[in-house]
């Protein structure tokens, strides 16, 4: 589970953006270490969702690139839900 585990990008990115970058730097740093700490529900996102059947949504920032000379810098978020439980699976599955 993602709440289980501290993300180490997020938090050097919270501690790099009380220096004075600029432009996209700025934005990355600011989106990464203010908007994803510790958002492992996807609500600062507002994407969060629960289901019925599935449960909570769980979200993951895992790859972090930036390059101050690109224009193409990202953060891969890997979004999850619960596997059902085994009994429920069989139900459905019969």
């Amino acid at each position: 589970m993602p709440a289980s585990g501290v993300n180490g990008a997020t938090y050097l990115a919270l501690f790099l953006s009380q220096f004075a970058f600029e432009g996209p730097a700025k934005d990355y740093l600011d989106i990464a270490g203010k908007i994803l700490l510790n958002d492992h529900e996807g609500k600062n996102l507002k994407v969060a969702h629960v289901d019925e059947k599935m449960g909570a949504l769980s979200m993951n920032a895992g790859v972090f690139r930036f390059d101050e000379t690109s224009a193409d810098n990202t953060i891969a978020l890997n979004f999850r839900y619960p596997k059902r439980n085994k009994s429920r699976a069989n139900q459905v599955s019969s």
